[in-house]
């Protein structure tokens, strides 16, 4: 696939469905344990992450970025860190003046990308080396952004259509997440899908509910920790999502039959 980029002098952004103007674009790549410093935008912004995740708060909502996955925000919007990285993440930050109508309700909506992506890869690096700063314009790079955005679009719509989702993705989501309280809700904002079709995809995948999927790693962690660590009930709980050790007790008896302490004296 070949994108002609015309000239600056040549470039009219009149003519179009709205229009777009590139403020800045750059690169980040970081080890584990880096935090996104707080900030608040004047203009829009895309993520784009490349590897690992990115964790941010945006208007006191978490997103949790992954590989292949981007967020676009609106300005005047708050950013904070969510958490620390826990891997090395790799990401591209777009900021941008002006709208298209495929961006139309479309601002602080995570969507993720399947099959081939090598084209917005390439689109991302051209963008990223082309842009200068030193300009007051980058008519090249708001092409590139232009052609990126429709591309997103495309891919995105095509995903849906085919109905595609990598329920390991989901699976991988709950088991790293399990030291939270985790809730059906939680997964459909990570994944952007409502709490009706996520649940009668994975019930078709798995032939169990969310809930009782998500219960049942809950225990398997809780016992395993139980009889092979030296942490204690209310760290064992904590670790599997509850921040109350009493909640904890009464979540282990109703599925064992046994409190944490006496599964713990019969398997150590």
């Amino acid at each position: 696939m070949m994108i002609y980029i015309p000239s600056g002098a040549n470039y009219d952004k009149t003519g179009r469905s709205g229009m777009l103007s590139v403020r800045h674009v750059s690169y980040t790549s970081v080890q584990s344990g880096w935090i996104h410093r707080d900030r608040f935008l004047t203009a829009k912004e895309m993520i784009f992450v490349t590897g690992g995740s990115v964790h941010l708060t945006v208007n006191r909502q978490c997103f949790d970025i992954r590989e292949n996955e981007y967020l676009l925000m609106p300005e005047y919007c708050s950013i904070s860190a969510a958490r620390k990285s826990r891997t090395p993440c790799s990401f591209y930050s777009v900021a941008f003046d002006g709208s298209l109508d495929l961006l139309e309700e479309r601002m602080l909506i995570k969507a993720h990308l399947g099959g081939n992506i090598l084209f917005v890869y390439e689109l991302l690096k051209k963008m990223n080396m082309l842009y200068d700063p030193k300009r007051p314009e980058n008519v090249e790079s708001d092409a590139i952004f232009m052609t990126l955005l429709y591309e997103l679009r495309a891919m995105e719509q095509e995903t849906a259509e085919n109905g595609e989702l990598n329920m390991q993705r989901v699976l991988d989501y709950i088991h790293e997440n399990i030291n939270l309280p985790l809730e059906i809700d939680d997964l459909c904002r990570q994944f952007n899908y409502s709490r009706d079709y996520l649940s009668k995809l994975f019930r078709k995948h798995y032939d169990i509910s969310i809930k009782r999927y998500i219960n049942q790693v809950k225990i398997s962690t809780a016992k395993q920790l139980l009889s092979t660590s030296r942490m204690s009930v209310e760290q064992v709980g904590n670790a599997v999502g509850f921040d109350n050790v009493q909640l904890f007790y009464k979540f282990f008896r109703y599925h064992e039959n046994m409190t944490p302490s006496t599964y713990r004296k019969l398997h150590k």
